[in-house]
């Protein structure tokens, strides 16, 4: 069994002012042919010109609100400014040269050269940490 059709009563469930749900109610009456513009226009003391406004304002704020939209939160897409970037670059640099000199490792006096980024362009990329040789990382693993 349906639920029966309450018509423009549907309207008094919504949120919104006793003025702007007569406003809408009027309109639908006018789209149905239940009320003609005339009728409408003095019921809500307003010319024709304005009551065709008022119609086409509720129409297009319906069409809008039942445009499709993507599923879910707009994504987020965090962009990190150079001094992100660089403090991020200094923390990693700090963290593996700590454990390097821990352990006494090639791959520690590695990420020390890698450290020495004086002299480097403004934008231009640090120093590889690879730039120690396989082998000596390999001889101290060997050791270990």
């Amino acid at each position: 069994m349906a639920r029966p059709n309450k018509g423009a009563a549907h309207v008094d469930d919504l949120k919104g002012s006793q003025r702007s749900k007569r406003r809408v109610k009027v309109i639908l009456a006018t789209l149905s042919g239940e009320m003609s513009v005339g009728d409408a226009c003095k019921d809500l003391g307003v010319g024709p010109t304005q009551f065709a406004n008022l119609r086409e304002q509720m129409l297009q704020g319906a069409l809008d609100a039942l445009e499709p939209r993507p599923i879910g939160r707009p994504p987020v897409t965090a962009t990190p400014t150079p001094a992100d970037v660089e403090e991020l670059e200094d923390q990693l640099i700090e963290l593996a040269s700590e454990a390097g000199r821990k352990r006494g490792s090639a791959a520690g006096r590695c990420v020390e050269k890698a450290a020495g980024r004086q002299g480097r362009e403004e934008g231009a990329a640090a120093p590889m940490v690879s730039d120690t040789s396989e082998r000596e990382i390999a001889a101290d693993r060997a050791k270990s």
